[in-house]
């Protein structure tokens, strides 16, 4: 899936002659701690409540520019591009531009939470676990042969690196009536099992159960 496919519509922008009252009247009504910022559709930043919340509230925003963190990406990038530059720069909001490097839209969490649940069809009543072992160990027929042998079918599979060394992070989503069979088959083929949720586990906090997820990724 591309950044394109992940805009929000209802993502509030706002611009250099946006006064530093109004913007922190916007963080408020939306329940958020940063807004791309444009100018005449192109990206100048990402204001941070703390960029301004030391500023008078009648001055404009564009005096402070200088301290907008800088960061967007491009419509045609992947999503786990999003998701590390999220993570690396410690973003709430992600401005796309265009190949011309005109704004068209932003991302934040809540579409990455949701593009996450559809991909691992944890709405769909499956269980996802992720198997932490090394990329010279990684077998995609053996992992088949081992779901399918526990009566499972794979119903997602995606392979993270890690940041460091050469382990990788297999994600796998999986539906069968017995979880608890396919957990003891993986540890006898010694699987280093890091973690598993199911649909009622996710479902009871979906945000903390992402961040976790991607804490084990290590994206």
């Amino acid at each position: 899936m591309l950044a394109s496919d992940l805009i929000e519509v209802d993502v509030p922008v706002v611009n250099c002659q946006t006064s530093v009252g109004e913007v922190l009247e916007v963080m408020i009504e939306y329940k958020t701690s940063q807004l791309p910022v444009i100018d005449e559709q192109e990206v100048v930043g990402i204001v941070n409540d703390t960029d301004i919340d030391d500023k008078r509230s009648e001055e404009k925003i564009g005096l402070f520019k200088n301290e907008f963190q800088a960061y967007f990406i491009n419509e045609k990038q992947l999503i786990y591009d999003v998701v590390k530059i999220m993570k690396e720069y410690d973003l709430v909001v992600v401005p796309v531009v265009d190949e011309k490097r005109k704004y068209i839209g932003a991302i934040t969490p809540r579409a990455i939470v949701e593009y996450y649940g559809n991909t691992l069809a944890i709405e769909g009543g499956c269980t996802v676990f992720v198997l932490r072992m090394n990329a010279s160990d990684y077998s995609l027929s053996e992992i088949a042969q081992i779901t399918e042998g526990n009566d499972a079918k794979i119903f997602a599979l995606q392979v993270f690196p890690e940041e460091q060394g050469q382990q990788i992070s297999v994600v796998l989503s999986v539906k069968a009536d017995d979880i608890s069979g396919l957990l003891q088959t993986f540890h006898r083929y010694e699987y280093n099992v890091a973690a598993s949720y199911d649909h009622n586990t996710f479902s009871e906090d979906i945000k903390d159960r992402f961040e976790e997820l991607m804490k084990y990724i290590n994206m």
